[in-house]
């Protein structure tokens, strides 16, 4: 398993700090078939049901994620992602969130004994607060907007979580719920 470059081809290892080539492009996952994705860190996740339901007379279908342990779909990415740092030996994290993808992202770092810190905008909810402090997570208040946590996460000197979700988006796609 390992990444390439959608631009110039170029392959990157798996456990690589980089989310684009030095070209530019983005990473993008090979993984043969034969090759298994390694989940040892769990917090209780399940097959969430799909419920059916009518909506201006058009049949749907609801996926009923707020059933997963931190309560939304979040917990999904932050599921495969934990694993997946864990796996190539990640011990420190980054995240900048004001919500969900922080809870879950927390309380799986948490699960897989990699230290987390969050950085959060100011005015951010105290129940967030305490939720993703509560799994451990050292929370980080940032004066101004979301843009300006997410600045302020990416001047640390540890791997930023928005820039691994490329590896979430390609590592989602082989966990089929």
């Amino acid at each position: 398993m390992y990444f390439y470059c959608e631009k110039c081809k170029k392959k990157y290892p798996i456990s690589t700090l980089s989310y684009r080539c030095r070209c530019g492009g983005l990473f993008r996952l090979f993984k043969k078939t034969t090759e298994e994705m390694v989940h040892t860190v769990s917090i209780g996740e399940i097959k969430t049901p799909l419920v059916r339901a009518k909506i201006d007379r058009m049949e749907v279908f609801l996926k009923m994620e707020q059933l997963q342990p931190t309560g939304s779909f979040k917990g999904r990415g932050a599921y495969t992602l934990i694993n997946q740092l864990k796996n190539v030996g990640i011990k420190s994290i980054v995240e900048d969130s004001s919500g969900n993808a922080a809870t879950a992202i927390a309380a799986y770092a948490a699960a897989a004994g990699i230290e987390c810190s969050v950085y959060l905008p100011t005015g951010t909810a105290a129940a967030r607060i305490n939720q993703i402090s509560a799994y451990g997570a050292k929370i980080k208040e940032v004066e101004g907007s979301r843009d300006k946590a997410g600045e302020a996460a990416g001047r640390r000197r540890q791997i930023r979580i928005m820039h691994l979700m490329c590896i979430t988006r390609c590592f989602l796609r082989e966990r089929n719920h």
